[in-house]
């Protein structure tokens, strides 16, 4: 798997995409001008699942910034004065991983018809010397994006290790052109 970091001029917001290339998928990974973060997750076919595997011999730097990021998450997981687990990491890990729910609605579209939202979800397994990163995608499109919000994420203050994990993704992922990054899809055969 490759990792590739594009800069870009983004007006105030953070310049860089982050993309994340398997055998049949990409992630990209940026800061919209709103200033949140998004994975927007495009694959070959409509599937329920796509996998990212980040393995610590391939990608070392990587896969030790999200042992950071969960670390931090599981030190700040305990509120103090109230000798209680925050309800926010409860629900972050209720399924005994990070289970990140999308902080936007996947049929946002639909807020003013009486349909249920629906939400597509990023969980992070750890596997002995790698991590897989799982995108759940329940809105059967090929393209499908999971949201960070920046400002009034439903996982509150616990956000901004996502947000750090983000921001150090530059000073570890090479620094490439666009069209390097255009030729690596066509050669997968993915468009965007």
């Amino acid at each position: 798997m490759k990792i590739l970091r594009v800069e870009k001029y983004n007006h105030d917001c953070n310049p860089n995409k982050y993309y994340f290339i398997n055998n049949d998928s990409i992630m990209c990974f940026f800061q919209t001008l709103n200033c949140d973060l998004v994975m927007l997750v495009n694959t070959y076919n409509i599937e329920k699942e796509v996998v990212f595997s980040i393995k610590k011999e391939e990608n070392k730097e990587v896969y030790d910034l999200i042992t950071k990021m969960l670390n931090n998450i599981e030190e700040m997981k305990f509120i103090k004065e109230l000798n209680r687990t925050l309800p926010e990491y409860d629900e972050l890990f209720k399924n005994g991983y990070f289970s990140w729910k999308s902080d936007a609605p996947a049929n946002e579209d639909d807020w003013n018809k009486s349909v249920p939202f629906i939400y597509n979800y990023l969980n992070i397994k750890s596997l002995e010397n790698e991590y897989q990163l799982i995108f759940i995608n329940n809105i059967n499109r090929n393209m499908f994006s999971v949201e960070v919000n920046t400002d009034r994420s439903r996982y509150g203050k616990l956000r901004f290790e996502v947000i750090d994990f983000f921001k150090e993704l530059s000073d570890i992922c090479k620094l490439v052109n666009q069209n390097e990054v255009m030729n690596e899809l066509k050669l997968k055969k993915i468009n965007l």
